[in-house]
């Protein structure tokens, strides 16, 4: 049976057969196929997908990916005819196409007429591995007062519809009589959707005495919301305190939070143990992980965690922290440190502030860690990936930052590509940029990389590279690939654009699926933009057998796709 597999999935991956599907083979430069498969999902120019007719697709903002390779994004219309114009979120319909779900120039469901969305580019949507989406709109119209209730978060599915979670200018009945959700907004600006929870970050309003705090919340489907932390609220583990400033959370795709705060009480002092790392989920509530003030492992007696540091939290309930250091010997040359988990859990420390870097030449030494803030990736299993600065007598522009990645299992640190270092499958390039890293769960970390060499000219000087859980790095795509947009249309990719490092883990934002899908955005040389899908199979799977297990996908939302129209063609009147 696996030998017949085999063998169809090797004929569906030929060259003619994969173009008639719309899914492009990647010629590596020996000739042979690739064993990553691209699928074009949305084109500018053309009618606007799932949109009433008319309506044509001009752009879009970064688009987001779900385990069954379906996006959703931001995209923005208009009617040439009509002169209507705006911005909309997209998500899966029930075969996994993309849809219109809302536009911000149609009335908002169960608010007064002529109550219209707002979209912001920033305001990117969330999507799950279910296919539901959820994002923050403001509002505009009747009864509509900015900033009091001029915002709110919705959610979607292709078999519920639109349902509203949460609207700034609702009570919060947790939080006391009188206290208001006040306009929704934090660092994110959108929510956090995982399995079945919207999470959202807010304020806490309280209009008799024009007072406003920064909160956090949980929605569950049923729609009963949890305050999940405010201003206010007591400290876990230090009786008598109470949080005072809240910093922008991070949540994992369980919908679990990890926030750093400040707080004041008893035994509290200022500048030395008022701030803690937190995280909350749904059985154990609030707790401090990290406080100021704590023992700092693996370093010398004495040293201690400084200030609020940064949790980053995975799906199996650990977490990188990045902080910063003070105590005996600590200067401002090695008061920075990176931990993860060990293979216990337990804090390990991977990488500290004028340390030697590991696997680089002797004398090159970690810089300052906040720097690549940004670029900590966790996945469920412990790894952590993150990016380095680098000093020394060897370090130049040219060679001054890479990637490693740290596996617990092992405890080993990895050094995986540094700038300068030739690019994979491109014999005589090398990377002379390098983006944030994406990591997923089975340990398959992506990035985006310039190129420098011969032959490497504007249009053909980016690139797209994975480097999978055996350590092996491939090309996923480079300015001037040809990628079919449909049968007999082959037209070359530019212009790449994803979203990278941390922001790229937080739940339904995420640009590579754990079943390999990584979706990213170029452009042609006509103009058109596309929304591309790469199928990223796992190490030691053919190409002939990874392209074809693609298509047979393909071929079975297409067969889903028409069986939901044929039943809508003949389903009786409601």
């Amino acid at each position: 049976m696996a030998r017949l597999l085999r063998t169809v999935c090797e004929f569906l991956a030929s060259p003619a057969v994969l173009a008639a599907a719309g899914l492009t083979p990647i010629l590596a430069a020996s000739g042979a196929l690739a064993s990553v498969v691209l699928e074009v999902k949305v084109i500018t120019g053309g009618p606007a997908p799932g949109a009433a007719p008319g309506l044509i697709l001009n752009g879009f903002g970064n688009a987001v990916v779900n385990e069954n390779g379906e996006v959703a994004f931001l995209g923005f219309v208009s009617d040439p005819l009509l002169g209507v114009g705006g911005a909309g979120i997209f998500g899966p319909d029930a075969a996994g196409e993309p849809k219109a779900i809302v536009f911000d120039f149609e009335p908002v469901p169960d608010l007064p007429p002529d109550t219209e969305f707002g979209f912001l580019s920033t305001y990117y949507p969330r999507l799950n591995d279910a296919g539901e989406v959820a994002f923050r709109a403001g509002l505009s119209g009747p009864g509509i007062q900015f900033p009091s209730n001029a915002s709110g978060i919705w959610r979607w599915s292709a078999e519920s519809g639109l349902e509203r979670v949460a609207r700034a200018g609702e009570p919060v009945p947790e939080a006391g009589p009188g206290i208001v959700l006040g306009p929704i907004s934090g660092g994110l600006t959108s929510p956090a959707l995982g399995p079945t929870d919207v999470g959202f970050a807010g304020t806490l309003d309280d209009p008799a005495a024009s007072s406003s705090e920064m909160a956090l919340f949980t929605v569950d489907p049923d729609g009963i919301s949890t305050l999940v932390a405010s201003a206010g609220m007591a400290v876990p583990g230090v009786p008598g305190a109470e949080l005072t400033f809240l910093y922008p959370a991070l949540a994992n795709t369980l919908g679990e939070w990890s926030f750093a705060a400040y707080f004041e009480g008893p035994g509290v002092i200022a500048g030395e143990n008022d701030s803690a790392s937190f995280h909350w989920d749904r059985e154990g509530g609030l707790a401090m992980r990290v406080r100021a003030g704590d023992p700092a492992p693996a370093t010398p007696p004495g040293v201690v965690f400084a200030g609020p540091g940064t949790a980053y939290p995975n799906d199996a309930g650990n977490f990188a922290y990045l902080t910063w250091l003070a105590g005996p010997g600590v200067g401002e040359d090695d008061d920075s440190a990176l931990y993860g988990p060990g293979a216990s859990g337990e804090l390990v420390l991977l990488a500290r502030e004028g340390q030697p870097a590991p696997g680089t030449e002797p004398g090159t030494l970690i810089q300052e860690l906040h720097l690549f803030s940004g670029g900590v990736v966790i996945n469920a299993g412990g790894q952590v990936a993150f990016m380095l600065g680098l000093m020394g007598p060897a370090v130049t522009a040219a060679n001054d930052h890479g990637i490693w990645l740290f596996d617990p299992t092992t405890g080993a640190l990895t050094l995986l590509v540094r700038l300068g270092d030739p690019a994979p499958e491109l014999p005589g390039l090398t990377l002379s940029s390098m983006s944030l890293p994406i990591l997923n769960d089975p340990g398959d970390l992506v990035f985006h990389a310039t190129l420098e060499g011969p032959g490497a000219t504007p249009d053909t000087n980016q690139a797209i590279f994975v480097i999978e859980s055996g350590g092996v790095a491939q090309k996923v795509i480079r300015e001037g690939d040809l990628v079919s947009f449909g049968p007999g249309d082959l037209r070359p990719l530019a212009g790449f654009s994803t979203l990278e490092g941390t922001l790229s883990d937080v739940p339904g934002v995420g640009q590579l699926s754990d079943s390999g899908h990584l979706t990213f955005a170029a452009h042609t040389p006509d103009g058109t933009n596309a929304i591309v899908v790469a199928t990223i199979p796992e190490p030691g799977v053919t190409t002939g057998l990874a392209a074809g297990l693609v298509l047979l996908a393909w071929l079975r939302r297409a067969r889903s796709r028409a069986g939901v129209q044929e039943q809508s063609v003949h389903a009786p009147p409601a």
